[in-house]
């Protein structure tokens, strides 16, 4: 089975068995890969947001990387930011990584509104206590025209 949702240790808890083989794919890296960038937003949910007793799920990448992006886009707007001034400065990033969460920069001049072409996918172990990497890290397609 392959599905879009699921990438949640908890739910390996709750139905692991169930999902053993299953493989999700993900627009960021995986947690497994314990980058750097893990480790800082691990760190600050642990200081920031204690009640999350588990950081390592989709939902809590989402609104670190929701709120990254409005933070940039508010640094790229100026010393008074406007609607206007916050949507051209955040268009004006060409390079944006999620400081590293991100497996591929993202271009906002020219990818607003575009569904992502590259994805990293984990498979749940045999068992279903775990999710593995697969290899390649991250596979790209071509969009459709």
């Amino acid at each position: 089975m392959l599905t879009p949702l699921g990438y949640d240790r908890t739910l390996l808890q709750q139905i692991g068995p169930a999902l053993a083989g299953a493989v999700v794919y993900t627009d960021f890296v995986p947690f497994e890969l314990n980058t750097p960038a893990h480790a800082r937003m691990f760190n600050a949910m642990t200081a920031y947001a204690p009640e999350n007793q588990v950081p390592a799920q989709e939902s809590t990448v989402f609104g670190w990387l929701s709120a990254d992006m409005f933070v940039r886009g508010l640094q790229a707007a100026g010393v008074c930011p406007t609607r206007q001034s916050f949507i051209a400065g955040l268009r004006g990033v060409h390079d944006y990584d999620g400081g590293g969460l991100l497996p591929r920069p993202v271009d906002f001049a020219t990818n607003l509104g575009r569904l992502n072409n590259c994805y990293d996918f984990v498979r749940v172990s045999g068992d279903g206590s775990r999710f593995i990497p697969l290899e390649p890290a991250l596979r790209c397609g071509s969009p459709i025209s």
